[in-house]
């Protein structure tokens, strides 16, 4: 061999050697940074952020070699209970794999619910422990259900509490607490057949149902199933002629159920009024428990606007203490006055005109407490009282806007303070001496304070802006507080020469009347000398004796 050919051998030797320490330099260095994980169906880069491989049991727990991971497909693995915890754990990990189902199941991804329907419940039972509940994302599954007991529903529903669960199945005839067994176990199962309420048979799907006579169990089915029949949109109740023993229950489930429309007639001494009646008219009947029954009869009509309950014998005590439980309806009673009752008026009257004593007494503070119940009270004539000193009852009266008092011994008007619409004021010949209480009633127009002897200022009034002001000439108020009052108020017709305190004031020399006379005679049904007055005497009142439907009261809306 000559030299040449050494030479060229050595070279070659040296250039292998150069590249097999280059190829383990590069390994070694590959080792330093990216470790490799080895699989049994492969190997992946430790710094790998995607993977796609098919797992053997146990290998997941290799899976937190690769901390970047951030995708992973693992489709065609079986070991599916293990990946679905393993996905579970790692919720920041994208985990695609496929479950493989039985023939007749399947799953749709859009939706997320499996469908099992053909499957007998023992296959969906095995289905669905074995293979469906390790599907992620599932939502739901789809049963047939034709041949599950009860039972079987409701464990399989206890199993997977978080899955809606659908079907359809027909539980034929059963009980209330059955049917909402049913109901409660698998809600968003379709069910047909029927459901026991009392002895009738109501199909589940209903939108009606009649059950009248229903008794204290058959208003417990009623109320263990509706819950659970969405399309009942209307239930009649019937009607009880014996009475309202069952009032209460179907109140209960009106209100339980305020999207049903629910009927129910009941018997109350002898009116057959129904559930949702806005008027209740008991005029006449006579009753010996204060009113205890009507309370607990009302309290179950919640849409009573009305309730008439004059000369029933209840006391004004217990009847105000119903009207103040009920605010909502307006309770309406009889009341009397005056020393020999012979004046009487319903509490919702608008207009009371009781100055006859000649005829029926002179008012006291004693004969007219009950007048306090009249809240509704706009037009109040009590002049000619005499012996009548306090008028406390008129601070419950706060609408009222004409106001006769003249001709008595009032000498306290402290409660006109409350009186905010008083437009009309007569207040002649009585012991006035303080104006105060009317310095806030600004719609305060017409006031006569005449013949109060010993009234010495009006300075309380110089802020009132009254259209006429009728002093007279036999007060003591000062000259100087009659011209500041002009002064403030150059419209107001102010008469401080009047000796007589309706000359000019109600009518003219030749008794024709002044407007705003003529309009209170209206309002308070003065009708002299063409014709009688209106006085509140119990036998002028058309709604004293006992009435039927055919006679109503004017002042009832309904």
């Amino acid at each position: 061999m000559g030299r040449s050919e050494k030479n060229r051998k050595k070279k070659i030797i040296l250039a292998a050697v150069i590249a097999v320490v280059a190829v383990a330099a590069v390994i070694g260095a590959l080792s330093a940074t990216r470790t490799l994980v080895w699989f049994r169906h492969g190997v992946h880069f430790k710094n790998a952020s995607t993977l796609s491989h098919r797992l053997e049991a146990g290998e997941t727990a290799k899976l937190d070699l690769l901390p970047l991971l951030s995708t992973a497909d693992f489709k065609d693995s079986g070991n599916y209970e293990e990946l679905y915890n393993w996905a579970k754990a790692h919720p920041d990990i994208h985990v695609v794999y496929d479950v493989k189902l039985p023939a007749g199941a399947s799953y749709d991804p859009v939706s997320r619910v499996a469908d099992l329907s053909a499957l007998d419940h023992d296959a969906a039972e095995v289905t669905s422990n074995q293979e469906v509940r390790y599907i992620l994302g599932i939502e739901g599954v789809k049963l047939g259900l034709s041949d599950w007991t009860l039972q079987q529903m409701e464990a399989y529903a206890e199993h997977y509490p978080d899955w809606k669960i659908e079907g359809s199945k027909d539980i034929g005839r059963v009980g209330a607490e059955e049917f909402a067994s049913y109901r409660k176990a698998m809600p968003d199962a379709e069910l047909a057949g029927e459901v026991l309420i009392g002895k009738t048979a109501v199909p589940v799907k209903a939108d009606s149902a009649v059950l009248a006579g229903l008794d204290e169990a058959g208003f417990k089915d009623i109320a263990a199933a509706a819950d659970y029949m969405p399309a009942l949109k209307s239930v009649d109740f019937g009607e009880d002629p014996e009475g309202h023993a069952m009032l209460p229950q179907v109140y209960a489930f009106l209100k339980a159920h305020p999207d049903v429309n629910v009927d129910y007639k009941f018997t109350i001494f002898d009116r057959t009024p129904g559930i949702h009646d806005i008027k209740l008219d008991l005029n006449h009947r006579k009753m010996t428990d204060q009113g205890a029954e009507v309370r607990e009869v009302i309290a179950c009509m919640p849409d009573l606007k009305w309730l008439d309950m004059d000369s029933c014998g209840v006391d004004d005590e217990h009847m105000a203490a119903i009207r103040d439980e009920y605010p909502d309806v307006k309770v309406v009673w009889r009341i009397w006055f005056g020393p020999k009752k012979t004046y009487s008026v319903r509490t919702n009257v608008i207009r009371i005109l009781a100055s006859a004593p000649e005829s029926a007494g002179s008012l006291t503070q004693a004969s007219t407490q009950s007048l306090k119940y009249c809240t509704d009270i706009k037009y109040l004539d009590i002049g000619h009282n005499e012996y009548l000193y306090n008028i406390d009852f008129v601070k419950y009266m706060p609408d009222l806007e004409v106001f006769i008092v003249m001709d008595g011994t009032i000498s306290d008007i402290s409660v006109l303070a409350s009186c905010k619409h008083l437009e009309y004021l007569e207040l002649f010949t009585n012991r006035i001496t303080d104006l105060s209480p009317l310095s806030e009633l600004h719609e305060l127009k017409h006031l006569n304070i005449c013949w109060n002897r010993k009234l010495a200022d009006i300075s309380p009034i110089y802020g009132l802006d009254l259209e006429r002001l009728w002093i007279g000439c036999l007060t003591k108020v000062p000259k100087e507080q009659i011209e500041k009052y002009r002064e403030l108020h150059p419209n107001c017709v102010v008469n401080d020469e009047v000796l007589d305190s309706h000359t000019d004031w109600r009518w003219d020399k030749d008794r024709n009347y002044y407007p705003r006379y003529a309009l209170l005679r209206q309002q308070l049904g003065y009708h002299y000398p063409e014709g009688g007055t209106d006085y509140v005497f119990y036998w002028a009142d058309p709604l004293y004796e006992p009435h039927d439907d055919s006679v109503t009261d004017p002042l009832c809306p309904y």
